[in-house]
């Protein structure tokens, strides 16, 4: 294929698609998914897809035809490739025409040959200077990866970066949340309990607090617990 042919204007407008996205609710897997579609339809590829990083391990994220899974197994399998070497390095690295590199790769080109692959761009994603996962391109065509594909693809491998940190942004703000409710619930129920025992012995609610604090220590169990036990099951402290 000839990527001089390229339709950059275009593939722009699906990136800034691609953006709106981030100010959305948004699947992350899905995501990824529609981000590696549109860059195989667009330039016209067998296939695409993005492995991340797992204890030093590239493993396939997005959902692909199982030869491209083969692929990418066989990356992680061989340790080589241009994709594993993109992550490696952290810098694009670009196949034109595998069977012009005769020596590169010796373990993993059997693999490419048998499933037809003719041609194969591995695109790093970055975060912060270290690689977390690299994008995988497959054409069973040769194909001349111009320098506007390149950085539009890069620009691609940002966003699919920008979908993860996002979305681990957002679990975390999620999770910060849940905690400071079930904090806030916690000491509403302490509150009842410290009112409901300090009624019934006519003491300070200091001195009611102490009785729940005690109950708690001499039966190996939170203060909370024995809170909800005072208000919702009717414990006598």
């Amino acid at each position: 294929m000839d990527g001089t042919n390229f339709d950059q204007v275009g593939f722009l407008g699906e990136l800034s698609r691609c953006a709106r996205l981030l100010l959305t609710s948004y699947d992350v897997d899905e995501t990824l998914q529609e981000l590696t579609d549109t860059i195989r339809r667009r330039l016209s590829l067998k296939g695409a897809a993005i492995s991340l990083a797992e204890d030093g391990v590239l493993r396939c994220v997005s959902a692909a035809p199982s030869l491209i899974r083969d692929l990418d197994a066989a990356q992680t399998l061989t340790r080589e490739g241009p994709c594993y070497h993109a992550f490696e390095i952290g810098e694009p690295v670009l196949v034109p025409q595998l069977d012009r590199e005769p020596f590169a790769w010796p373990g993993y080109r059997e693999h490419a040959e048998r499933h037809g692959i003719q041609a194969i761009a591995g695109i790093p994603l970055v975060l912060a200077d270290a690689s977390i996962g690299v994008m995988n391109l497959y054409s069973s065509e040769p194909h001349d990866w111009t320098i506007p594909e390149v950085e539009s693809l890069v620009t691609m491998a940002d966003m699919a970066t920008a979908y993860l940190v996002n979305a681990s942004t957002v679990h975390q703000q999620t999770e910060l949340t849940q905690q400071l409710q079930k904090a806030l619930d916690s000491r509403v129920l302490i509150e009842q309990a410290k009112g409901m025992v300090g009624y019934a012995h006519t003491v300070s609610m200091d001195v009611a607090f102490a009785r729940i604090q005690r109950h708690a220590r001499s039966h190996h169990t939170s203060v909370r617990t024995v809170a909800d036990a005072v208000v919702n099951l009717g414990l006598q402290l």
